[in-house]
């Protein structure tokens, strides 16, 4: 495939704290074999020393031509490096418009833990000490690419996302992995080891969190990588100039915990040297690096090409940053097809099955919503005590902002709330954005049924929505069960297990012998203000509960903290 074009190439620059595409292009460097990749090197770092800005690709494939020993499959039709010279660079804003593109695997359960035995094979003989292995999930694809890019880097954010588009192909990264950034003779590796998933609320996501830091398998995993990455470095920096620094950190990503930790040195060595004693990161190959790398290509069956390559830019003055392509897509424009990677390290004690869980985790942004939403809390005023249960309301609030990583004033959304001042009772609604900005709706307080007419939802809820455990304006689980409301006045939701959640307004208590019961929260429901504050007063009590609870409980009860507790009749 020769490329004559790229047609779009955007970064994130850190010292700018923005989005910048690259304009006015000079000139393509190509290296369609491996042999000519360090050629290419060496003339995208001479064009930066003349002040020119430069970004690309390198394929996993192209390890070879960097160090003859490494072993990989052949590569695919297209090169296995781009690199464009532009001369200029300037801000852009991605676009809003974006498209969700659904992928399949390659290679079943069944033949991933076949992959897995044998590599346990070898790592029972002594050949290697960790493995990564990886898969393609595959699809159609005829969006436009930079919309696809934006959609992956909403739903992950992060300072390491390149776009790369020709004429031919786009490559999409949204990577939260830092292969090395250089700024004079200052480099930093920071590899990635150490995955959990997102929990669904506050306290179940740090438990995840609390998981991964405490892991010794993950930490003996992280530093051996480390180790090797240290190696790499001493091939290239100043003697005594290596330091490791910032040991098991753990990230939030929007779904899952990553652990990284980083080292840093001095190096005068130049780009093709750096990339010669680097590439690729030890963190996607495993140990030790030749052999591990043998062993995926015999049980590798598609070609890695960009996905554990890496994508990045350099600028004048000696100042680079490129990734670890992970989170990667690439889009075959003229096939209209896109693939994108996955996978883990594998060593003795790793469980074919968690192992291919955790690979599919790493694609879950693909899917993950990227609709803008917003928090809010719906309150009730009264005029001689306030807002009711304020406390409550702000502790959710909070949690969920905690969870997303949004900013949250307390003392400003508490002080806005203090200065309502109304001779009447009033329904509150506190909406707050992402960027931390407050919305405050006051209207009159209805007037409530005093008894509530239920019915059972058709169709169950599923309990891994994380939409379900926070008040947000993404509210299409409600939307979806309020079509049930025909000669009712509610719509008791349930799970995939059968156990009951609550209704589309409010949170369900059943009366069993002398105690209220409301289902506790990993069922798949909201923390309502009212009932945090029934549960720590010893009003309620969780236990899971299902439609026959219902039907033989002594009352049923509905409740939130603008209507209070309501009784409630099923219609059936």
């Amino acid at each position: 495939m020769i490329c004559n074009e790229v047609t779009s190439a955007i970064f994130y620059d850190l010292s700018s704290s923005g989005w910048m595409e690259m304009f006015g292009l000079v000139e393509l460097h190509v290296a369609e074999t491996a042999a000519e990749l360090k050629p290419v090197l060496d003339k995208v770092e001479a064009a930066s020393q003349l002040g020119h800005f430069a970004i690309g690709y390198i394929c996993y494939e192209a390890a070879s031509g960097l160090d003859t020993s490494l072993n990989h499959r052949p590569k695919h039709s297209y090169p296995l490096a781009i690199f464009a010279e532009f001369e200029e660079t300037r801000p852009i804003d991605l676009p809003v418009d974006l498209k969700a593109v659904k992928l399949r695997e390659t290679i079943d359960k069944n033949c991933f833990s076949q992959s897995i035995g044998k590599i346990r094979e070898h790592l029972k003989n002594g050949d290697t000490y960790q493995v990564n292995f990886t898969h393609q999930l595959i699809g159609d694809c005829s969006e436009v690419p930079l919309n696809v890019f934006a959609k992956l880097i909403q739903a992950q954010p992060t300072p390491h996302g390149i776009f790369f588009e020709t004429e031919h192909f786009a490559i999409c990264s949204a990577s939260p992995e830092l292969f090395f950034s250089l700024k004079n003779e200052e480099i930093e590796m920071k590899p990635m080891k150490g995955t959990r998933k997102r929990g669904r609320y506050l306290a179940e996501d740090l438990q995840y969190k609390a998981e991964l830091g405490s892991s010794e398998k993950d930490r003996a995993e992280n530093l051996m990588i480390l180790d090797m990455v240290r190696n790499d470095l001493g091939r290239i920096c100043q003697p005594g100039s290596i330091k490791p620094s910032k040991l098991f950190e753990i990230h939030k990503l929007p779904t899952v915990w990553q652990q990284t930790s980083s080292v840093t040195g001095k190096t005068e060595a130049t780009l093709a040297e750096i990339f010669s004693a680097t590439f690729p990161c030890a963190s996607i190959t495993g140990a030790p690096k030749i052999k591990a790398m043998e062993i995926i290509s015999e049980l590798e069956i598609i070609p890695r090409g960009v996905y554990t390559g890496t994508l990045g830019y350099l600028k004048p003055n000696r100042e680079a940053s490129f990734n670890v392509a992970i989170r990667t897509m690439f889009i075959d424009k003229k096939a209209r097809k896109a693939s994108y990677g996955v996978g883990g390290g594998i060593v003795w004690d790793s469980k074919a099955e968690s192992e291919w869980e955790e690979s599919l985790l790493k694609a879950q942004l693909l899917d993950f919503p990227t609709a803008s939403f917003e928090l809010f809390e719906t309150m009730r005023y009264d005029p001689y005590h306030g807002v009711y249960l304020l406390e409550e309301h702000i502790s959710r609030l909070n949690a969920s902002c905690d969870y997303f990583g949004w900013p949250f004033e307390e003392t400003r959304a508490r002080n806005l709330l203090e200065d309502i001042k109304s001779d009447d009772a009033l329904r509150i609604k506190l909406l707050m954005t992402h960027n931390g900005e407050f919305i405050i709706e006051k209207s009159s307080l209805p007037v409530f049924e005093s008894l509530v007419r239920l019915k059972f939802a058709s169709r169950p809820i599923d309990s891994s929505n994380i939409f379900l455990f926070h008040k947000t304006t993404h509210r299409r689980v409600y939307e979806e069960a309020k079509k049930d409301l025909i000669k009712c006045d509610d719509v008791i939701l349930f799970n995939e297990k059968g156990e009951l959640t609550e209704t589309t307004i409010a949170n369900l208590y059943v009366e069993v012998g002398d105690k209220l019961l409301t289902p506790p929260l990993q069922c798949g429901l909201l923390p309502g203000a009212l009932r945090a504050s029934m549960l720590s007063r010893g009003a309620a009590f969780e236990r899971v509960l299902y439609k026959a609870d219902l039907l033989s409980s002594k009352c049923i009860y509905v409740g939130n903290s603008l209507r209070g507790l309501q009784k409630a009749i099923l219609c059936i």
